[in-house]
C-alpha cells in the first residue's frame, strides 16, 4: 500500500508521543514534504498478545488507519527484516483459515438454551449457516448474564427442515466451566462481533480445548 508520507508521520507521532517512545527513523524526522512523497506500507493482521513486543517505532509500527490492537505497519525499505516479515505474513494467514469450527450466539432471555441443550443432549438448531457440514464443531455462546461459550458440540446432522429451511442437529461434547472463555477472551483474540453465528480462526480454535 502506498502512503503520503505526511500523514503516515502525523499519525505515528501522534501515537509514539502517548507510548512516549522515539524513533531514529529518517522519515519520522524530516521536516519537509512534496505533493509527490509517498512510501510503501505494508498492514499485518497480528494477535493482539504479540503487537507490543512486535512495534518498535523503528521499522514496525501501530496500524496505520487500523485497529491499533490487533494490526502493525510495517515499512518497506532497505531496511525492512524480509524473513521476519514473511513469517508475520504467514502467521495472519494462519489466523484467517477456516477451521471448521463456529461460534453460534443465543439470548437466554428470549429462550433458555441452557435446558435446552442440557435436557436433551443431542438436539436441533435453528438456522445452520450455509458452509455447515457434519462433523463439525459448534461453540455456544450464551450473551448475559453469562456472556461466554458454554457449549461445545459436534454438527451430526445437516439441512434438516425443521423450524427453518436450514437447521442442523448438535451433539453435546462438553459443558465449559464460568469465566473460562468469557467474552473478554474471545475479544482479545479478534473475536468480538459474535451476534450472528461466525467462523473461527484455526489461531483461535486451537485454544478452545
Amino acid at each position: 500500500m502506498k502512503i503520503r508520507e505526511k500523514s503516515f508521520v502525523a499519525s505515528t507521532l501522534k501515537r509514539m508521543k502517548i507510548a512516549g517512545v522515539v524513533s531514529n527513523h529518517p522519515l519520522l524526522n524530516k521536516k519537509e514534504f512534496s505533493d509527490e512523497d509517498y512510501i510503501e506500507v505494508l498492514d499485518i493482521h497480528i494477535d493482539k498478545a504479540k503487537s507490543k513486543e512486535l512495534i518498535d517505532y523503528e521499522s514496525i509500527f501501530p496500524g496505520f488507519h487500523m485497529n491499533k490492537d490487533s494490526w502493525i505497519t510495517i515499512i518497506l525499505d532497505k531496511n525492512t527484516k524480509l524473513k521476519e516479515t514473511y513469517k508475520l505474513i504467514d502467521d495472519s494467514y494462519q489466523m484467517t483459515v477456516k477451521s471448521g469450527s463456529y461460534i453460534v450466539p443465543s439470548n437466554i432471555n428470549m429462550f433458555d438454551v441452557v435446558s435446552y441443550v442440557e435436557k436433551n443432549k443431542t438436539f436441533v438448531w435453528y438456522k445452520q449457516p450455509k458452509e455447515m457440514k457434519v462433523g463439525d464443531l459448534v461453540y455456544i455462546y450464551v450473551g448475559a448474564p453469562y456472556s461466554q461459550i458454554l457449549y461445545k458440540c459436534e454438527v451430526t446432522k445437516v439441512n434438516l427442515k425443521i423450524y427453518s429451511e436450514r437447521d442442523m442437529e448438535l451433539r453435546l461434547i462438553k459443558k465449559y466451566n464460568n469465566n473460562e472463555y468469557t467474552y473478554n477472551f474471545l475479544k482479545e483474540h479478534g473475536c468480538s462481533f459474535i451476534r450472528t453465528p461466525r467462523s473461527i480462526p484455526e489461531s483461535v480454535a486451537k485454544l478452545l480445548k
